[in-house]
Order: structure tokens, then C-alpha cells, then sequence
């Protein structure tokens, strides 16, 4: 049973206090994690704090097809493969399943909803890799 765990950020904290009531703001973590050799994916997120509602932050990971072709294009699904809204009951830890097929390589989003409330989290994300499903 083969597997790979990816760090996709050490324990962060993100402030969207500046995000306007209404607004989204939306910050790439990481991108180009090549998942084409793997059956099962899942998101490992630490959430050590946060402050805000409930669900006005998420973590997604997004399938994208990167190209030499046209470097300054970025080719990125439509859809998420998985997507975490996060609680404010902190700490926590949370998994969150892809749903496959992945396609090549996925970056990793995070998601911020303004309400006009302060908003932040300090959190950590993994991503596990494994040739068997998550789902028994």
C-alpha cells in the first residue's frame, strides 16, 4: 500500500478582515501537484483558530492542466474536486475526500466570504496520497 503525503502549507494564518461584506477573495496555496499516478486523494486540514462564521472559509482542491504550450494560461476546472467549509469550533482536524478522476495535477484554494465581521484562521493542510480508496 503505497502512499505520499504532501504538505501543502505548515500552520498559516490568514487575516481576511479586509474582504468587504458580500466580497470573495480567493488565494491559491499551491499549485501543480502532479496526483496522476494515484487512485485515492484526500485534504488533511488542522484548524488551530479561527474567528468568524461558520462556512465563510473554504479549502478546495481544483483540477488544472498546466501546459508548456501557453505558460501564461491557467487551464483550472470549472468544478471542485473536494471542498472543505471550515467551523469555528477550533481545534479541530477535518478530511475531506477528491472525488476522482483528478486529471493530471490540482492546485489547492483557499475561499474567503466577507460578511463584514472580522474573519481569520490559522490552519495547516495536507494532502494524502494513496493507490487504494479512502472509501471501504
Amino acid at each position: 500500500m503505497a502512499g505520499r503525503l504532501v504538505e501543502i502549507i505548515p500552520p498559516r494564518f490568514f487575516d481576511f478582515g479586509w474582504v468587504g461584506n458580500g466580497q470573495e477573495a480567493n488565494i491559491v496555496l499551491k499549485r501543480g501537484i502532479d496526483i496522476s499516478q494515484w487512485m485515492s486523494a484526500g485534504l488533511f486540514l488542522r484548524v488551530h483558530s479561527m474567528v468568524g462564521s461558520a462556512g465563510n472559509i473554504r479549502i478546495s482542491a481544483v483540477a488544472e492542466a498546466p501546459t508548456t504550450d501557453d505558460p501564461g494560461a491557467e487551464f483550472v476546472a470549472s468544478t471542485a474536486l473536494g471542498t472543505c467549509n471550515l467551523g469555528v469550533a477550533a481545534p479541530y482536524c477535518v478530511e475531506t475526500p477528491l472525488t476522482p478522476p483528478f486529471g493530471a495535477s490540482v492546485r489547492i484554494l483557499v475561499k474567503a466570504i466577507g460578511d463584514g465581521n472580522p474573519l481569520n484562521v490559522m490552519l495547516g493542510i495536507d494532502l494524502a496520497l494513496k493507490n487504494w480508496s479512502f472509501v471501504s
